[in-house]
């Protein structure tokens, strides 16, 4: 899935989910690092993520909030 943002950036991000240990914890991945730096995300940040399909072609597309 990629991101796009108003600056016309796309990201490729990835989220998956960790199976090992007592909690199952979400894993961003792919671009994630170059986008956290670019928006000046820190610990402690809240980040809320919306998949939309676009009905017309099935395409995925994540959305995320900061």
């Amino acid at each position: 899935m990629g991101k796009s943002e108003n600056s016309g950036i796309a990201w490729n991000l990835k989220l998956s989910v960790r199976i090992h240990g007592p909690y199952k914890k979400p894993v961003i991945t792919g671009d994630w690092l170059q986008f956290s730096r670019k928006k000046g995300l820190a610990v402690g940040d809240r980040i809320v993520q919306s998949r939309e399909v676009d009905r017309e072609n099935g395409n995925t597309r994540l959305k995320s909030e900061i």
